[in-house]
């Protein structure tokens, strides 16, 4: 069985990534922290990769989530900025 991607679209699809997003942006801030000692603010990036339509939307990007049996398993993001 193949991953499946579709379009973020609605506000379910936004938490969904949200959750992905942010999971991913709090380990990268640890490790950043341990490693380099600084941080970064992981709600405001969260944020911005969220709302702002002209980041990942169309017709300058692309925001998917990615399913797996059922289950949505990853996001993935493309600008063409």
């Amino acid at each position: 069985m193949a991953v499946k991607p579709h379009q973020v679209e609605s506000a379910e699809d936004k938490q969904r990534a949200g959750a992905l997003i942010r999971e991913y942006l709090e380990c990268l801030n640890e490790r950043i922290q341990r490693d380099y000692g600084i941080e970064f603010d992981v709600e405001a990036m969260l944020r911005s990769d969220l709302s702002d339509r002209g980041k990942f939307y169309p017709p300058t990007g692309a925001f998917y989530l990615a399913e797996y049996k059922g289950i949505i398993a990853g996001v993935g993001c493309l600008t063409g900025i």
